[in-house]
């Protein structure tokens, strides 16, 4: 495959145990697929063949929404990268018969979501009394970041509060570091979380998320 015996970096993944598969030219750069046993990675491959960069390849030009991602659109046939959960031992069976990874899962009771989040301890970010927005996030994810920087001017305007909770949900990408980061946020003392405007770790309390979405 000349993507990857060209390019020493993927020559490199692939001496080390790597399982490389060409998937394609596309918007004039050549994307390669990694797995190993525990991870994967798509690598685009620079027109000169000597570099390669690691990421979500984008098309915003793309009049269909759902094929904006051109990297999912390029991976979500390949089995694994998009999860498949299988709610039963007939669903869970059927998908492996397929190939397929499957993870049986027991049914479980229906929750109220929001009232989880309205019972967590979260960092508030925001003036007291504004509608109060709940926001899910690692704190080392550049979209977690994004979204906080997107939301500032409304709560620098009083507009909303942030209620952050913070999660570990890249873990397998930076060895555990989303989970040393969530945990220091959620064990400094209140008032000294280091995000201006915020106030402390706390329940927002009955009745806080009714401004949910203004």
């Amino acid at each position: 495959m000349g993507a990857v015996t060209e390019s020493p970096v993927l020559t490199y993944l692939a001496s080390e145990g790597a399982a490389l598969s060409d998937i394609g030219l596309d918007h004039g750069v050549r994307a390669v697929f990694g797995r190993t046993p525990t991870q994967f990675q798509t690598y685009y491959v620079t027109p000169d063949g000597r570099a390669v960069i690691t990421g979500i390849l984008w098309d915003l030009t793309a009049a269909d929404p759902g094929r904006r991602n051109v990297t999912l659109r390029q991976t979500r046939s390949i089995p694994g990268v998009v999860p498949t959960v299988a709610i039963g031992t007939q669903a869970a069976a059927a998908l492996q018969q397929q190939g397929q990874p499957a993870v049986e899962v027991e049914r479980v009771q229906a929750v109220d979501g929001l009232s989880l989040l309205a019972n967590a301890h979260v960092g508030v970010v925001g003036q007291a009394g504004a509608p109060i927005v709940y926001m899910v996030f690692d704190p080392l994810c550049p979209y977690s970041v994004r979204g906080m920087d997107e939301l500032r001017p409304a709560i620098a305007a009083g507009q909303l509060q942030i209620a952050l909770l913070p999660v570990a949900g890249l873990d397998n990408h930076n060895n555990g570091q989303s989970t040393l980061a969530a945990r220091s946020l959620l064990s400094v003392p209140p008032r000294t979380w280091p995000m201006r405007g915020q106030r402390s770790f706390r329940r927002p309390g009955v009745g806080s998320h009714l401004g949910l979405g203004s």
